[in-house]
Order: C-alpha cells, then sequence, then structure tokens
C-alpha cells in the first residue's frame, strides 16, 4: 500500500506541490513544478498491483494507473509529516523537474 499525498508550495514564487509518497519501509518527499500521473509514476510505476490512498483524484485516475486499487481517503499522517519536515526557506529545497 501506498499512501501519497501533497500540499501547495512556492519555488522562486511560483507555484509548486511539496508530495509524499509513504510505505512500510520507505517514505519520499519531493518538491515538483507539476502534479501529474507523469511524476506519480516515477515513484508508483504503471504496472503496480498494490493500493494507492490518496485524498487527490485526477494524478491517480490515469489509464496508465489502472491496475493499481485506489482508496480515497485523507492521508492526514502525510499531511502533517510534509509540514513536519518543511524546510522554513524554501531555497533550501531542490526541486526535481
Amino acid at each position: 500500500m501506498v499512501y501519497t499525498d501533497d500540499t501547495s508550495w512556492r519555488i522562486g514564487g511560483d507555484g509548486a506541490y511539496w508530495m509524499a509518497f509513504d510505505t512500510h519501509s520507505a517514505t519520499v518527499y519531493q518538491v515538483r513544478t507539476r502534479h501529474g500521473n507523469e511524476q506519480v509514476r516515477e515513484l508508483v510505476p504503471g504496472d503496480y498491483g498494490g493500493t494507492l490512498v490518496t485524498d487527490r483524484g485526477t494524478s491517480y485516475e490515469a489509464e496508465e494507473l489502472s491496475r493499481c486499487d485506489k482508496e480515497n481517503g485523507q492521508s492526514e499522517g502525510i499531511r502533517v509529516a510534509i509540514e513536519g519536515t518543511a524546510p522554513t526557506s524554501q531555497s533550501t529545497v531542490a526541486e526535481t523537474a
């Protein structure tokens, strides 16, 4: 099972996303200027046969992720983790294009 969540962020004043992906064995955080199924599939491959838990729909409903079971739910633990680990200065965050 992969829990995922994101929150708005800024890079040099421009809108971006602080994204989190969490499993029982690893947690990955990214700051991205885009948040579509292409960015999700960099961490959750299209042939992943497990379950994605998310409170967002469109990025995860793409045909490329159709093999995944999906649960809509608030990933409040991820939201807390994102807010708790966000750097105080956005200039310290490396952008992943």
